[in-house]
């Protein structure tokens, strides 16, 4: 018996071990495709050529494709032509392991490149980019029996059906903003927030009446980096940032933590977890 719980411990450990080792690989690109989403929420002026840049000395080709979907966004933000680019966006490797089957695990660690999608097919409708609205539906199509289970796959679809006009019920976003989800999706815990401001920042942009609840959420996102990206967009900033007097300076403190490894997220929320949020 003691045998068996000393084999066990070791397989636990190695199993740690490894787990870490794949992490501590994954922090060595990240410091430096950080610096593709802080051009975007910095504004840089040549956003476009340090994430070109980024991607050209990459090795990685997760990472790669991670710094071209942050490219888009760069290059519609810029009025450049961003079609080409959306032709040879993929997202294979952020999803499939090395046997060749979806990865949950490695579809949550680039939970952030999902968010970015949504943001660029927000991007892509405000500027009415036909090319990229097509090039980014047919990614999706692509591995949808993969992922399209997850909640930021459900919202890429609803927010294109309402951006597009094909769709005018704001039900799924109203529910998805109250926490609750489609039964069987799952969703990445640490970004699910987000997910939420964006449902009703596409509400607000519609002109749809908010509860004053809502309301002060747009507040909290206009005051965040990432909010600042899409309410901006949405051409609805102005009308919900706050600035204090004493410090015209956007409140940081609730940015995406877009590469924080540790809160699991693949799996259904429970009842009680939908309560919560």
């Amino acid at each position: 018996m003691e045998s068996l719980i000393f084999l066990v411990l070791i397989v636990v450990l190695a199993f740690m071990i490894f787990q870490n080792i794949k992490l501590f690989k994954r922090s060595k690109h990240i410091k430096d495709y950080v610096t593709c989403s802080d051009a975007i929420f910095d504004e840089a002026k040549d956003s476009v050529e340090i994430i070109s840049s980024y991607i050209e000395r990459e090795q990685d080709h997760e990472f790669k494709e991670k710094g071209r979907v942050i490219l888009l966004y760069a290059l519609m933000d810029a009025k450049m032509d961003a079609g080409a680019e959306a032709s040879k966006l993929e997202i294979k490797d952020m999803i499939i392991g090395k046997k060749g089957n979806f990865d949950p695990q490695k579809f949550e660690y680039n939970s952030d490149s999902f968010f970015w999608i949504v943001v660029d097919l927000i991007k892509a409708h405000v500027n009415k980019d036909e090319a990229v609205i097509k090039a980014l539906n047919e990614l999706i199509a692509k591995y949808e029996d993969m992922i399209g289970q997850d909640l930021v796959i459900k919202l890429f679809h609803e927010v294109d059906q309402i951006m597009s006009g094909s769709k005018e019920d704001y039900g799924f976003l109203k529910d998805l903003w109250n926490g609750n989800y489609p039964a069987g999706s799952t969703y990445d815990k640490r970004l699910v927030g987000f997910y939420k401001y964006i449902a009703i920042s596409i509400i607000a942009h519609k002109g749809d009446v908010l509860a004053e609840e809502m309301v002060a959420d747009l507040q909290n996102f206009a005051n965040m980096k990432a909010g600042r990206v899409v309410m901006k967009d949405l051409g609805i900033l102005d009308t919900y940032l706050i600035k204090d007097e004493d410090d015209e300076e956007l409140d940081d403190k609730a940015e995406i933590d877009i590469e924080k490894e540790g809160e699991s997220s693949s799996e259904e929320p429970s009842k009680e977890e939908k309560e919560e949020e």
